[in-house]
């Protein structure tokens, strides 16, 4: 298993977009799990995926809140996110992917984790601007973490366009920033 405490020289990440299935997660962890696959056989360290891919972006704007609800999990025992850990358990690969967060309160958030073989999530980042729905909330937190001896952060789609976010990561002393989009449809 790897040790995502290790320091390592570099890193190798697969960058993944796909066109998500609106509101079909078993389709989409279908598609996430080949390029989980791939990516590990090619050997990279880490697989990231888009803003918001277990469920599909593009038609969360329609949706009222029941509706938003009911697609939400929560990011530390979804059952989503169970399947992701126990694949990148599996296949001894880092995984970073978007999800529709629910927390206890009710709240929502446009939110991407990482997830790592030895099991659950090392960390996880809200979207600060995020506008895809008025019942979604906006993050309030800019922070990075350690991985293989990195200083990592995210930001999320619209995240990237404020020079001020990626300044603040990196004045935090990020080395890489993750970056996920969705894929546009």
């Amino acid at each position: 298993m790897k040790d995502i405490a290790s320091l390592r020289d570099s890193l190798t990440v697969a960058s993944v977009q796909f066109e998500m299935a609106e509101n079909d997660k078993d389709a989409n962890i279908r598609t996430m799990v080949g390029f989980m696959e791939k990516a590990a056989a090619a050997g990279a360290d880490i697989v990231a995926f888009p803003e918001i891919c277990l469920t599909g972006y593009n038609y969360l704007f329609e949706l009222d809140r029941d509706a938003l609800l009911a697609i939400a999990e929560d990011t530390k025992t979804g059952p989503s996110v169970k399947r992701i850990q126990d694949k990148a358990r599996e296949l001894d690969i880092v995984v970073a992917f978007g999800l529709l967060e629910k927390t206890a309160d009710g709240s929502m958030y446009n939110t991407y984790v990482c997830v790592t073989p030895g099991g659950g999530n090392v960390f996880q980042h809200r979207k600060v601007h995020a506008f895809e729905n008025s019942a979604i909330s906006q993050g309030d937190a800019l922070d990075v973490f350690q991985l293989f001896g990195w200083t990592i952060g995210f930001l999320i789609c619209y995240d990237n366009n404020l020079p001020e976010n990626p300044r603040v990561l990196c004045l935090k002393g990020a080395e890489m920033i993750i970056a996920p989009h969705q894929t546009g449809g």
